[in-house]
């Protein structure tokens, strides 16, 4: 597994892509939500319903589900296309796999992330934002200056969680895309399926990609942690 192993390389690559892509995607969509089951809104149950459902899908059958959805003929995404623009995608092609299987990874992890910013939020003390409100601060200056840094060890502890489980994710991708088109989707889980599992199984080396992800997934994480330090010790 040296320097000359191109799909090694290449998971490792489309491993840190994904992770990132699923991450920053959910932590946005996940606040998003979160703000909005925040307030008073109608219809508040039936949202929080819809928006937990995707953790009783097993990602096998989320992959399955969004690959029928995919499909470039018969999936309900092309339909609309269709049907609006008159035009199809492949969304599963070389160019865009990594970024339709990102969405799948998005969709899984956004309400674990909407829920964990819900408890959040609802955990903040009211009295700092009715002094802000009082001073006339809007809506986006109560976010940025109170919200987010009162939220600050639930984001971390967030982001840690949800960029461990996209980087040892497989089911999906794995039904998706198989890491295909190519290695467009070849992400480190597996690769070392193909490798310790595959057809010229090697165990020891799907042994050795296992531990690098461990390291991958370890060094990442410090590099949260410490980023997340970095502002209090100054």
């Amino acid at each position: 597994m040296g320097g000359s192993d191109y799909e090694f390389w290449v998971s490792v690559r489309r491993s840190v892509a994904y992770a990132l892509l699923v991450t920053g995607g959910s932590l946005v969509l996940g606040m998003g939500v979160a703000l909005l089951l925040h307030k008073t809104i109608r219809g508040r149950a039936a949202v929080t319903l819809i928006v937990i459902m995707p953790l009783a899908i097993s990602h096998a059958i989320g992959g399955l589900m969004w690959k029928l959805m995919y499909n470039v003929e018969f999936g309900i995404l092309n339909y609309v296309l269709e049907s609006v623009f008159g035009l199809k995608v492949n969304w599963l092609s070389d160019a865009t796999a990594l970024y339709a299987v990102a969405v799948v990874g998005i969709w899984m992890a956004a309400p674990f992330v909407a829920l964990f910013f819900l408890a959040g939020l609802q955990s903040l003390p009211r009295a700092p934002f009715e002094a802000a409100r009082v001073e006339g601060a809007s809506a986006w200056q109560l976010f940025r200056h109170l919200t987010l840094p009162m939220l600050r060890p639930v984001i971390l502890v967030v982001t840690l969680f949800t960029i461990i489980d996209a980087l040892r994710s497989f089911g999906a991708i794995y039904l998706l895309t198989e890491g295909g088109p190519g290695v467009a989707t070849l992400v480190l889980p597996l690769y070392m399926y193909r490798v310790g599992f595959g057809y010229s199984s090697v165990l020891g080396k799907g042994a050795a990609i296992a531990f690098v992800l461990i390291l991958l997934t370890m060094a990442l994480a410090a590099v949260l942690v410490r980023l997340s330090r970095r502002p209090r010790e100054a």
